[in-house]
């Protein structure tokens, strides 16, 4: 059974961190006081990746996380300070395919604001193992395919005494004033688009971006980086003015 806090019902989840893949992307989020999940460069029409942005939305302002990096490794907790949203600064994780030779930077903009209590970052390495913990038959599996996984409290609390016992310590609620500087309003995310030159003289001629080439989720008065995808600079930003069936009706911001 889970725990009611005042009104509100508290969940707890498993929360993957891709460490094995981007070891840089942990120590930024506890930094930054956000949980995030990168999905910049996996392609819309993804079911495992569409299933895992599904259940993020279900997380909610007040749920306590854990930290997993797979392997049943655990590298902190933390209290959820806000409900799922996509924007806020970039953490500008480089990232490279060995099969098809692409590279780029992901953003890392699916995320939640998050109060971290974690192993010290400065520690080699920054999490501790809990293989004991799947022996005394505690559901510490991550789904294969999904970034999160529901617990109960239960499990909860035996991860939580675990990564206590091994030295972990609060980060806090404050954010780092060099952060706070690139935080966007919470009704308004930031997304980066490439378009190739037939989409970008669309643009150009019509006001219109076909829904084909917009991330999920996108609302009215979110923000569109517009970069040309061959050529590489930037065309424009854009706010999304209107959201039709087909297309984006955007403006563009000249500030």
């Amino acid at each position: 059974m889970n725990h009611k806090e005042g009104e509100f019902y508290m969940n707890y989840w498993l929360f993957q961190i891709m460490y094995d893949w981007y070891p840089e992307s942990w120590p930024i989020m506890v930094e930054y006081g956000v949980a995030a999940q990168g999905y910049s460069h996996v392609p819309k029409d993804n079911p495992s990746s569409k299933d895992s942005f599904n259940k993020l939305k279900q997380i909610k302002k007040g749920d306590m996380i854990v930290a997993a990096f797979t392997k049943h490794r655990f590298g902190g907790y933390g209290k959820l300070l806000s409900d799922f949203y996509r924007g806020g600064p970039s953490l500008n994780i480089e990232w490279y395919d060995e099969e098809s030779g692409e590279s780029g930077v992901s953003d890392f903009f699916s995320r939640f604001d998050c109060e971290w209590t974690v192993i010290p970052l400065d520690r080699d390495p920054p999490f501790i193992n809990c293989h004991q913990l799947k022996s005394a038959g505690y559901n510490i599996d991550l789904i294969p395919g999904r970034c999160v996984h529901q617990i109960d409290e239960k499990t909860f609390l035996a991860l939580k005494r675990e990564l206590d016992s091994a030295g972990a310590r609060s980060v806090g609620k404050e954010i780092p004033p060099k952060v706070e500087q690139y935080r966007v309003r919470k009704e308004m995310a930031i997304f980066k688009l490439g378009l190739d030159e037939n989409a970008v003289q669309y643009l150009r001629s019509t006001g219109k971006i076909a829904m084909s080439n917009v991330i999920d989720n996108c609302q009215q008065k979110d923000i569109i980086v517009i970069r040309h995808s061959k050529a590489g600079h930037i065309v424009g930003i854009y706010e999304i003015a209107e959201l039709e069936d087909r297309f984006l009706k955007v403006r563009e911001r000249k500030e």
